[in-house]
């Protein structure tokens, strides 16, 4: 086992300790020759990493009354909603006309924002994870690669940063910013978030 796919499962498992029943709604994980057949129709290579967590789980089934977050405000999106998402939306060219980089995005919120990696002409094994706002801020790189990122994000669940609040998820995004730094400290985006700065 990967250790991405550790520090997922160690969200997970906290989550429904706390009554926060995710692994309900997070579906099958997909092959990854399945993975990599879909994604081909994109004109630009993902990491390794991606196609590791859709061969851990493929997202999260979309219901506004079900556990669907895997952190405070983020969902986890399917492939194929990705894959539809940039494609139909014509958001791949959006995209790249704004900020001439292909972008993949792996977790999105209701307001328009998504974490996800830049799209490469040759697949690595890690890309680092941006942040783009649908207000027009950044993009910028909050983590050096998608297993850095749940690193954090288990420890922001250990620590308390995340948690569980009458059903649904919390955040105190000072200890956040704190947990981030002292995990990313190479990170320009989470010392200015500390300052106030962001």
């Amino acid at each position: 086992m990967s250790l991405l796919h550790q520090y997922l499962d160690e969200i997970v498992d906290y989550l429904s300790q706390y009554g926060y029943f995710l692994r309900d709604w997070l579906q099958p994980g997909i092959h990854p020759k399945q993975v990599l057949s879909q994604l081909n129709i994109l004109p630009f290579k993902v990491s390794q990493e991606i196609i590791q967590i859709y061969s851990w789980r493929n997202g999260t089934r979309i219901d506004p009354f079900g556990n669907i977050e895997l952190f405070p405000m983020f969902i986890f999106s399917s492939l194929e909603h990705v894959i539809h998402h940039l494609m139909e939306d014509q958001v791949i060219e959006i995209i790249f006309n704004s900020y001439d980089f292909y972008f993949f995005p792996i977790f999105g919120d209701s307001f328009g924002d998504s974490f996800g990696i830049k799209g490469n002409h040759e697949r690595t094994h890690a890309s680092p994870i941006i942040k783009i706002d649908d207000d027009g801020y950044g993009p910028n790189v909050l983590f050096g690669s998608l297993t850095q990122m749940m690193e954090t994000l288990v420890s922001c669940y250990r620590e308390g940063a995340f948690f569980v609040k009458d059903g649904s998820l919390s955040a105190d995004y000072d200890r956040y910013g704190e947990i981030a730094l002292r995990l990313n400290p190479e990170i320009e985006y989470w010392h200015k978030y500390v300052k106030g700065e962001i």
